[in-house]
C-alpha cells in the first residue's frame, strides 16, 4: 500500500493539486490509524507492566522493612522484660538485725 502511494507521489503526484494530496493523506491515515493505535496500546501496556513490577517490588521492600522493624521491637521488648527483674526492697534496719 505504501509503495503504491510512494510511486504515485513521484509519478503523478508531482503535478497534482493540494486537495488530491489531502485525499491521499486521508487514505494513508485510514489504513495506518489502527496500526498506530495498536502500537500505542502495546507501548502503554508495556509501560503499565513495568510500573506494576516496580510498585510490587517497592511493596515487597516495605513489607520486609516492616517485618524487620517489628522483629527488632519484639526483641527489644523481650530484652527489656528479661532485664526488668523485680527489685526487692532492702531490708529495714530492724529486719536486718532480726535476720542475723
Amino acid at each position: 500500500m505504501l509503495i503504491r502511494q510512494q510511486d504515485w507521489l513521484y509519478d503523478e503526484g508531482e503535478d497534482t493539486t493540494k486537495s488530491v494530496y489531502v485525499a491521499k493523506m486521508d487514505e494513508i491515515r485510514f489504513i495506518a490509524g489502527p496500526i498506530i493505535q495498536r502500537h500505542r496500546e502495546k507501548a502503554e501496556a508495556e509501560r503499565q507492566a513495568v510500573l506494576q513490577a516496580q510498585e510490587e517490588a517497592a511493596a515487597k521492600k516495605r513489607a520486609e522493612a516492616e517485618a524487620q522493624r517489628k522483629a527488632e521491637e519484639e526483641a527489644k521488648k523481650a530484652e527489656e522484660k528479661a532485664d526488668d527483674t523485680e527489685m526487692k526492697d532492702a531490708p529495714a534496719e530492724g529486719e536486718a538485725k532480726a535476720q542475723e
